[in-house]
């Protein structure tokens, strides 16, 4: 109980890693989401993910099911209703149409030799509309009152894959494949060729305004201008195998480019002479898709605008793109297979996962007269969305911790009325052996006990209210210790090198390396301004000085003058260097919001009382993160704190000096670090008789 005086310094990160492997077989340790990508690792619904790593409540949909194996086209009615939607729906295997009227989906008709409906397509003929089937290249029309079923134009082609109306000319464009023509059909059935690509297929067309047809191949992906004349221009030669779909806005063109990693096997052929029930890129959607038939690879959508320039505005690296759709807002949504998922794409290329449904095959989009309807695969279902607030729920990942585990806090980063529920179990697959759904025990502002039982896989899932958002998600937890195991023993050589010095009394430094990527198609000299801000603040400072940064793709800031907390960073890059003032370009991009923390912590309440030495480790921002004591200037001794979880920033601690320490006075340090890495360090003395 004799006065004790503190020593506060910092450690370089590097001997913060050896303590942390040297001294704590089984730290704390975390499960942190924190970024767009580890949000999109868990499931949505009712969900708005961005990609600044946000999740708040999102738009609603209504799911009205189909006994089909999916919905490949849909196209919303005149007098349709975001409260009454009235739409016509291209199914398959069986090549039916189906009506949904409010609440409610009715087969409407079924089209002669027909696997699937591609394409719905708005006719001249009121009350009428367009059909396009594979196989056997036929264009049928079908009347929605009594769902009666015509053969229009019977074309040179398998397959009918994509049309497009043009009311000016009151003609039909058609895209075919096994061959990829280009015909039109006038308003009294007769079909004229317009284009042979010489491709196996075209995928997807779009009317540009002025009497021209943007055209989307199979298998050489590439984007053409097709005059009423047949004269064909190449517009864009994209990577990929095909140009799934095309949407336009403005005097742009939205294209979406798969890439497959794998050929696929040819399917049964169905009944009947010459027909087939092949469907190139991607493979036919079914209920129970085989392993053999799935094709793994990539997506991007790009942007072609009126001078031709191209950008990509979105990828993903595994599935592919199914459905484009331009908002009159320019916010570009995009339907996914694979992941179930829909995308929105924000004009400042702020990405949006919008949907996240059940079936893997997002397939076909329908925006008209304010109804919004989303089919799918994988399962035939339609969603009408609603711009109406829903039930907000995030379910993460699965999290393993190898060993069984115990749970400390969970803690959020966010804003509004969120409530935490976790589970724990065995499998890694969630079973009925898991533990219930059971609520945080709050114990704070947005942080909870996690109060399920010890586990070997771990799962949140969190609800939120109106108005919630949520950036990032802690769990701390702690894996049950684990016997050494000897497997081999090898016989050392002479001087071979020890353990590694620990290098006590370093400066911890205050500095945060910034670096950033930028890709310069035209290799234009380029000059950066750096900017910075709280994460809560709106008002941007200036960072790096008043000239602007050239060449060099990094900054180091030190962050010793500002205050702990979150900060974001924002880089504006620009091609002013080489280009006069009215012609230069320029782009910016911020940083996920990270930690600045360089105060240190305390070590406070130290009593020694019969060989007993407590206290307490505090910190103002950082959880305590290291708890070690040393005799006499000793070698440090790991210390665990009183509840055995690092998980607070505050920690009790109690622990016994050795016994057999000799008369008189000795010295007892305690040493605490923060999850920052700073380190503070107390010490008391102790008096044996």
């Amino acid at each position: 109980m004799n006065a004790h005086r503190c020593l506060l310094w910092s450690l370089p990160a590097v001997f913060l890693l050896a303590l942390s492997t040297h001294a704590a077989a089984t730290p704390t340790r975390q499960f942190v989401t924190t970024s767009f990508k580890n949000f999109e690792a868990g499931e949505a619904q009712g969900v708005l993910l961005t990609s600044t790593g946000e999740i708040s409540p999102g738009p609603g949909a209504r799911r009205v099911e189909l006994p089909v194996a999916f919905v490949r086209s849909a196209l919303v009615l005149p007098g349709s209703s975001a409260k009454t939607p009235k739409v016509l729906l291209g199914t398959g295997d069986d090549g039916e149409i189906w009506i949904l009227e409010g609440q409610k989906a009715r087969k409407l008709a079924q089209v002669p030799g027909a696997v699937e409906i591609t394409a719905l397509t708005a006719s001249p003929t009121e009350g009428e509309v367009y059909v396009g089937s594979i196989p056997g290249g036929q264009v049928h029309a079908i009347k929605v009152a009594d769902g009666k079923v015509r053969e229009v134009a019977r074309l040179d082609a398998e397959h009918v894959w994509t049309m497009a109306y043009d009311a000016s000319r009151r003609e039909l464009w058609v895209g075919t494949g096994s061959p990829g023509k280009l015909y039109a059909i006038d308003s009294g059935g007769k079909a004229r060729l317009v284009w042979d690509s010489k491709q196996r297929h075209l995928r997807s067309v779009a009317l540009e305004g002025d009497g021209d047809v943007l055209v989307g191949t199979a298998p050489d992906a590439i984007l053409y201008r097709v005059s009423a004349k047949g004269h064909a221009v190449a517009l864009h030669d994209f990577e990929g195998e095909e140009i799934r779909a095309l949407a336009r806005f403005g005097g742009s063109t939205y294209v979406a480019v798969n890439a497959f990693a794998i050929q696929p096997p040819v399917a049964p052929a169905a009944s009947g002479p010459a027909s087939t029930r092949i469907t190139p890129p991607p493979a036919t959607p079914s209920r129970k898709p085989s392993g053999s038939s799935q094709r793994p690879g990539k997506a991007a959508v790009w942007r072609v605008d009126a001078r031709g320039r191209v950008e990509q505005v979105h990828a993903i690296g595994s599935g592919y793109f199914t459905a484009l759709h331009v908002e009159p807002s320019g916010d570009v949504l995009v339907g996914s297979a694979e992941s179930g998922k829909v995308y929105l794409v924000k004009p400042d290329r702020t990405l949006v996962t919008l949907f996240d449904f059940a079936e893997r095959q997002v397939l076909a989009f329908a925006y008209a007269n304010g109804t919004r309807v989303l089919a799918t695969g994988d399962a035939g279902a339609v969603y009408v969305a609603s711009d109406a607030k829903s039930d907000a729920t995030y379910l993460s990942e699965v999290y393993s911790t190898e060993f069984p585990a115990r749970f400390g806090k969970l803690r959020w980063r966010g804003r509004g009325q969120v409530t935490a529920e976790t589970r724990t179990g065995m499998t890694a697959k969630p079973d009925s052996s898991w533990s219930n759904w059971a609520a945080t025990k709050a114990d704070g502002e947005k942080q909870g006990q996690v109060v399920s039982p010890e586990g070997r896989y771990y799962q949140y899932r969190l609800k939120l209210g109106a108005g919630a958002a949520v950036r990032e998600v802690v769990t701390y937890w702690r894996a049950q210790n684990q016997p050494p195991r000897v497997v081999e023993v090898n016989a050392g050589t002479a001087g071979a090198p020890g353990p590694s010095a620990v290098l006590v009394g370093q400066q911890r430094s205050g500095q945060v390396r910034i670096g950033w990527r930028v890709e310069n198609p035209d290799n234009d000299a380029l000059s950066y301004r750096l900017f910075f801000r709280e994460d809560d603040e709106k008002t941007w400072r200036p960072l790096g000085g008043t000239e602007p940064i050239l060449g060099k793709q990094e900054y180091v800031w030190n962050t010793e003058g500002v205050p702990d907390g979150h900060y974001v960073v924002r880089v504006v890059a620009t091609d002013e260097p080489s280009n006069p003032a009215p012609d230069a370009l320029s782009h910016e991009l911020q940083s996920e919001p990270f930690l600045v923390d360089n105060r240190a912590p305390e070590v406070v309440d130290l009593r020694v009382q019969g060989g007993v030495v407590s206290g307490e480790a505090r910190d103002a921002f950082s959880p305590i993160s290291d708890l070690a004591y040393s005799v006499d200037g000793g070698e440090w001794r790991l210390l665990a704190p009183a509840d055995g979880l690092f998980d607070d920033r505050r920690e009790k601690f109690t622990f016994r000096t050795p016994d057999k320490l000799g008369a008189g006075a000795h010295v007892v340090a305690v040493r605490a670090i923060d999850a920052a890495g700073n380190l503070a360090a107390g010490s008391v003395q102790l008096k044996v008789k």
